[in-house]
This record gives C-alpha cells, structure tokens and sequence, in this order.
C-alpha cells in the first residue's frame, strides 16, 4: 500500500537531518531535492507543504537570499519551510508504528508456525507414525507454511 505524498514530504523531512525545503524566484522547484527523491509534482508539493504548515506540521519562515540568475546576484525573498516540534513527534511516531506492524507480523508469523508444526507432531504420535516420517512430515509442512507466508496466503 503507498504512503500519501503528505506523509512522503514529512518522511523526508523526517529522514533528512536539518532539512529544508526553499522556493524562492530563479530556482526551479523541480530540482529541489524533494520533488526528485519523492517522485512528486511541484504544485503538489507546494500544496501538501502549505497544508503541512497551516495545521503545524511544518514551520514557515521568509528569508532573505541572494539569487543568481544570468550572472548577476540579485536579493529576493524565499519561502523556507522546517520540520516543527510536532510534525518531528509525528514521524517519528509513524517510524515507531512501522516496526511495530513488522515485528506483529513476524510474530504471528512464527505463531503460525509453532502451532502448525505441533499440530502435525501431535497427529502424527496420534497415529502411530514412525519417528522418521514423523520429521520428514513436519519438514515438509513447515516449508509449506513458510511458502504459504511468504505469499501472502496466511
């Protein structure tokens, strides 16, 4: 299931130590690093990073720069965007619950089976069946589990 592009702009902020994110006249948005790492649009991203910063995800601040543009410097203002106190708590919650999914489904996984390898030992002393069958019958179980798992069937 993909992420929707809000949660990729805060993933990257997230990722991205210190970053930020500037537009500002003379600089194309698309080659800001964000619009190429994340595969998104740049009236998206403008956007997504307004709505970030309207319900305090993001902080806003206008900064003076110097722009460069036909070899001439000239000063302009660039709207500079910064991961705030809060959207930084709800990354790293959203990194939290990440793992957490992984490690449940690693656990139900071998919960699965241990249950099914027991249930196979249990029938198999129930029928009488002879030590080596025994093992070759739990082998090939256990292999069918983990296929069953891998695809997606359990």
């Amino acid at each position: 299931m993909s992420e929707p592009d809000w949660a990729k702009v805060l993933q990257y902020f997230y990722q991205e130590a210190d970053s930020e994110i500037q537009f500002y006249e003379g600089h194309p948005a698309e080659e800001l690093d964000v619009v190429k790492d994340i595969d998104i649009e740049q009236d998206d991203l403008k956007r997504i990073l307004n709505h970030m910063e309207e319900i305090g995800l993001l902080e806003y601040k206008e900064v003076p720069v110097s722009v460069a543009k036909e070899g001439e410097y000239y000063k302009t203002k660039a709207a500079n965007f910064t991961l705030s106190e809060k959207g930084f708590d709800v990354a790293h919650q959203r990194e939290l619950n990440k793992g957490q999914k992984i490690i449940n489904r690693d656990i139900r996984n071998l919960t699965i089976i241990l249950a099914f390898t027991a249930s196979i030992q249990a029938l198999a002393a129930a029928f009488s069946v002879e030590l080596p069958y025994q093992v070759f019958i739990s082998i090939f179980c256990l292999i069918l589990i983990i296929i069953l798992i891998r695809n997606n069937f359990i």
